[in-house]
């Protein structure tokens, strides 16, 4: 036993805060590899990041306090911008470079993030009003920045108030100070998520320096009561009992893993003190793996590579945090979950942060004389700023697709469908399509990818039927987009309404969207089918709020979709052909509507001709006889919205001209 074991003293817990780093980078990495059902509260590994950061820091500068009896902040200010600024300079310049080439469609939104990406992230993405929870499916490259602008405006901040105060409290008063900031941070999100959010979007209070600081002061806090560094509190009893210290230790990873893997940003609790509780967690778990009593350490092999390991990971965890998002934008196909593919993208990340590790973070570290270490710092601050200026200078933003005026536009918006919709989803027609008797209502079709898909099938399964449909839509954006279309029309008589696809579907949003569709006679919610982490929170919330209304009946789209995997196409989510028919059938029964099936024809089509947009946008039934829209009000629907009187299937050319 003893050949295998060996009691270690203080230098062990440097690997224990490395292996408290690779826990949380792990957490946000996974979280953001979208798998549904794994690591679904993996953004908790930023508050990880903050207790760590935050006892660290406050150790450092208490341990200087107590050396040289002050605390030196230009120097402090000077190293912190040298171990931060290299790293994140490169993957920015880089990130910057590579973009238009890779995710060309992400490449507008850095352009508009680039000149906050350093100190300001989070206060402009507070500003922008984007959103943390939807941002995978809108992907931004600097996203992520929003953690280190938080960061680096506590060690703009702290260091100074802690000098300050230091000159007439004691250590002891600094730590209920900072406990005191972490209780008022955690009352000011609860207050914003109670009160202010309603049940929307909660991205202000995760973003906010205000509402988001409370991992911070808890790490600070417990630097002030206990800090190995300068030997206040010295070793404590717990950990000086090994069958105390483990245990415990175990119970509180344990806690930490359960709370990341299961809480979701779509509980209440975690905005009403659940980042205290898991800060305070994670600071207890400092505590265990830092103690300076001896503990217990195996020396079998296995226990040695998994050391190595983790070691690796803890090292490198700011450079995983740097290059894992771009790096996830850059490969990002439509079904993530694919274990090849999940694997790429880790591959990648692991090199990019191992090349920016050994040859920029040690190249730093290591570097030789102060001067020279700050003439690298200047020389690439200085390459920096030109290269962010010369990208902000020469962009040229893509011309938006024209809107199509009311009287030609039969489709709704037209925009980029997404790879395989087309091909599988808007393929031949068959028999067993329906279509419906409107009894001259008008209807509306509200969604985001996966309707703009069928939108084809929409139109000759039910006439007078407008269908507004865009890839990557969130439900948040659909009140927006109904007032819109009620400015300039007439109230529908039936509504179907398809959103959550892309992200979490928020109980204030939806009530809005049902509150503003009471006067539509019929309401036809479609819930979701996708392999997604959020797909189940919003198919309950979907099945409790539709309850409140009297006017709004649902599509297990959910439930069917399990019926076959050949409604699919290859991503999972999009509908192929036989999908497309089981899913417009439904929507009509929904609606309550009587159907007969659509005669097939098979008849050879000669190749299509150039032809101009309007004449384009028609098409999709090329030889039918278009039927007028009933209602001759001005504001009744489009009159492009005339459907034939028999579906016929277009050709391939005039399938191409449905692309979103």
């Amino acid at each position: 036993m003893n050949n295998c074991m060996e009691a270690k003293p203080i230098d062990s817990r440097w690997f224990g805060l490395d292996a408290l780093r690779a826990l949380a980078v792990l957490l946000v990495v996974v979280y953001h590899l979208n798998l549904a059902g794994i690591a679904n509260g993996g953004f908790l590994g930023v508050d990880l990041f903050f207790v760590i950061s935050g006892f660290l820091i406050t150790s450092l500068l208490l341990a200087e306090q107590q050396h040289t009896g002050r605390i030196a902040l230009i120097p402090f200010f000077v190293r912190r911008f040298h171990r931060l600024f290299p790293p994140f300079a490169v993957m920015v310049m880089v990130s910057t470079w590579l973009t238009p080439h890779l995710a060309s469609e992400a490449y507008a939104r850095l352009i508009a993030d680039l000149p906050f990406t350093f100190y300001l992230s989070n206060w402009w993405q507070i500003y922008s009003q984007q959103s943390y929870f939807e941002g995978i499916h809108n992907p931004r490259i600097f996203q992520h920045l929003w953690s280190l602008a938080i960061e680096e405006q506590y060690y703009l901040i702290w260091p100074i108030v802690l000098t300050v105060l230091l000159r007439t409290w004691s250590q002891r008063a600094m730590g209920f100070v900072c406990l005191a900031l972490a209780l008022l941070s955690t009352l000011l999100m609860a207050y914003w998520y109670a009160f202010m959010m309603e049940g929307a979007d909660p991205s202000r209070v995760y973003f906010g320096s205000d509402t988001h600081v409370m991992g911070l002061f808890i790490g600070a806090g417990l630097a002030c009561f206990w800090n190995p560094k300068t030997h206040v509190g010295g070793s404590l009893q717990l950990c000086r009992n090994a069958r105390v210290r483990i245990p415990l230790a175990l119970w509180t990873l344990s806690a930490l893993l359960w709370m990341g893997w299961n809480w979701h940003d779509q509980i209440p609790l975690v905005y009403l003190g659940g980042f205290a509780l898991f800060s305070g967690c994670s600071a207890l778990m400092i505590v265990l793996v830092t103690d300076p009593a001896p503990v217990v350490q195996f020396r079998w092999t296995m226990v040695e590579y998994a050391r190595a390991v983790i070691r690796w990971i803890g090292t490198r965890s700011y450079s995983l945090y740097l290059w894992h998002w771009p790096v996830f934008i850059w490969i990002n196909p439509e079904n993530a979950s694919v274990i090849w593919l999940v694997a790429q993208r880790l591959l990648v990340t692991g090199l990019a942060a191992e090349c920016s590790y050994r040859f920029i973070e040690l190249r730093w570290k290591y570097t030789g004389a102060p001067g020279s270490r700050m003439r690298r710092s200047t020389a690439l601050a200085l390459v920096f700023v030109l290269s962010a200026s010369y990208a902000l200078h020469t962009y040229v933003p893509e011309p938006q697709p024209a809107i199509v005026s009311d009287a030609n536009q039969a489709l709704g918006p037209v925009s980029e469908e997404p790879a395989g919709v087309a091909q599988d989803g808007a393929g031949e027609l068959a028999s067993s399509y329906m279509r419906f008797d409107t009894n001259g209502q008008r209807t509306l079709v509200l969604g985001d990818s996966v309707m703009l898909g069928a939108r084809g099938a929409l139109l000759r399964a039910f006439p007078n039927t407008y269908v507004d449909a865009e890839v990557g839509r969130q439900a948040s954006q659909g009140l927006t987009v109904l007032k819109q279309f009620f400015d300039a029309h007439k109230t529908p008589d039936l509504v179907v309404v398809h959103l959550g696809t892309n992200g979490y579907v928020y109980e204030k949003h939806f009530r809005q969207i049902l509150e503003f569709l009471r006067n539509s006679t019929r309401v036809v919610v479609v819930n979701n089918y996708a392999d997604r982490r959020w797909t189940a929170q919003n198919n309950e919330l979907i099945q409790r709020v539709i309850a409140d209304f009297d006017n709004v009946h649902l599509v297990d789209w959910s439930a069917m979709g399990h019926e076959d995997p050949e409604y699919f196409v290859a991503d999972g989510v999009h509908l192929s052909s036989k999908g497309m028919r089981r899913f417009v059938n439904a929507i009509g029964e929904a609606l309550n509507l009587t159907g007969a099936p659509i005669a097939e024809r098979n008849k050879s089509r000669p190749a299509a001709a150039v032809v101009p947009v309007q004449e384009r946008l028609e098409s999709v039934t090329p030889d039918a006889q278009l039927v007028p829209c009933e209602n001759s009000d001005p504001r009744a629907l489009p009159s492009a919205c005339a459907a034939p009187s028999e579906a016929v299937a277009a050709p391939e050319t005039a399938q191409r001209t449905e692309r979103e």
